[in-house]
């Protein structure tokens, strides 16, 4: 994957992710989560367990929100485990949905909502069987989709119709494994990962991904500002890059590739 600035494209390559955080149990502090007997819901009183753990909300507006988390529960060989939930907000109360009430899933990451739809991302399995997998609402029901072994979903986002899940991909191996987004712009449609990114930033992000980069591409221009962004502004930690191939113009600019020695 290619991250583009202003002064150079960075390569990112790497193998493990998490979430950004966990969230307070309930998400909304004027409501607590309840449980209903509509559809697919559950009709047992929703349980004030501090075990229950929110890892992230998405709100399309006031009659319209998702979360998704999990909690602490007992195996058939009596050991803890940590199963998904998913909680959503019609306006009037939280409904939840517990696994027995989910599609086939070990883990929920990320939630994301588009009208009356909602994308959940997580995986199913553990440790090297598990495989990353898309739950979706279609407003009425969920249905799922899974990826072959090897990748990951950490997090997801949609708008207008449109569907962006961002992870990693790999042939099996943990060496292998790059930073990808997989998007889909047809409504019921496999996301497919994407070509490169790129995202314009400053010397902070680049600074920030400077222990992944591969490669950069760098810029420069026969002028002496005296002032400026640093191109990386961060910790003084100089890694090296090796210079592999030059191209010179009339008014002076210059365009180096350079790769990590």
């Amino acid at each position: 994957m290619r991250i583009v600035s202003v002064a150079c494209v960075l390569v990112l390559a790497g193998c493990t992710g998490a979430p950004a955080g966990t969230v307070p149990k309930s998400p909304s502090p004027s409501a607590s989560p309840t449980e209903s007997g509509a559809g697919d819901e559950e009709t047992s009183a929703a349980s004030d367990d501090s075990a229950d753990t929110v890892l992230d909300v998405a709100v399309a507006g006031p009659d319209a929100a998702w979360a998704v988390g999990d909690t602490s529960d007992l195996d058939e060989d009596s050991r803890d485990v940590r199963l998904p939930f998913a909680l959503r907000w019609d306006g009037r109360r939280w409904r939840t949905f517990r696994p027995a009430r989910l599609p086939k899933v070990g883990a929920l990451a990320d939630v994301a909502v588009d009208g009356s739809r909602a994308f959940l991302v997580g995986r199913r399995g553990e440790g090297k069987t598990s495989v990353p997998a898309l739950v979706t609402w279609d407003g009425r029901r969920f249905g799922k989709r899974e990826l072959p072994r090897g990748g990951t979903f950490h997090a997801v986002d949609a708008g207008a119709g449109h569907v962006s899940i961002g992870g990693s991909s790999s042939s099996g191996r943990c060496a292998d494994a790059r930073p990808a987004i997989r998007h889909s712009a047809t409504r019921g449609s496999v996301p497919v990962e994407s070509m490169d990114i790129y995202l314009c930033g400053g010397g902070k992000l680049a600074a920030s991904l400077l222990p992944e980069i591969d490669e950069i591409i760098l810029k420069s221009y026969p002028v002496v500002a005296g002032a400026g962004i640093p191109m990386f502004a961060g910790h003084f930690r100089p890694p090296l890059f090796t210079p592999t191939r030059r191209e010179s113009f009339d008014n002076g600019a210059q365009v180096t590739w350079l790769t990590r020695a």
